[in-house]
């Protein structure tokens, strides 16, 4: 079965991290970079693509345009659009996210534009679940943006779920190929 890979794991894969940026973040970048190399077939919602390439560095595009080529986009049709709707109505009727932009109601404010909620709005984050959990071939959304009315909306279609650690048993690999380099 396919993986899809939410817009974060993207940017976390091929975007250059700031130079303050922490250990989490770093941390991220290796559990993303790896996640994309052990996987054999993995895709992306196209909105996705929409979401990613207009925001790199110039820097960055070689390698993301290159990591675009070997991953299969899905579409987002009917069934996907419908399934959206529903998801978004459901979302909105729970009382747990915010009407206009739905996020979670317990959001922090955005320091840019003082709304009650980190980020912009979250249409898309819907979009890419749908696309996901309609292509019959993808089990499996990788995304650090989990928003648990999903999870438990999707259950039994598509799990949604955050990379594993590197250092957990899925990427066990991973401290031999380090070790290996190290004693070269």
């Amino acid at each position: 079965m396919a993986k899809a890979l939410d817009t974060c794991i993207l940017v976390h894969a091929v975007s250059a991290p700031p130079p303050e940026s922490d250990g989490e973040l770093a941390r991220k970048r290796r559990d993303c970079k790896a996640l994309i190399m052990q996987q054999q077939e993995l895709c992306i919602p196209g909105i996705v693509v929409v979401e990613f390439l207009p925001f790199l560095r110039p820097a960055e595009e070689p390698a993301a345009r290159e990591l675009l080529e070997k991953i299969d986009v899905l579409p987002f049709g009917a069934d996907a659009a419908l399934l959206a709707a529903d998801l978004v109505a459901d979302a909105r009727k729970s009382g747990s996210v915010c009407d206009r932009c739905l996020n979670p109601l317990n959001s922090r404010a955005c320091k840019g534009c003082n709304r009650n909620n980190s980020r912009g709005n979250c249409l898309q984050d819907y979009f890419v679940a749908a696309s996901a959990a309609v292509a019959p071939h993808v089990d499996t959304l990788f995304t650090y943006d989990i928003r648990e009315h999903l999870v438990v909306a999707l259950k039994g279609r598509l799990n949604i779920v955050r990379p594993e650690d590197t250092r957990g048993p899925l990427f066990a690999y991973v401290d031999e190929v380090e070790e290996e380099g190290r004693s070269r």
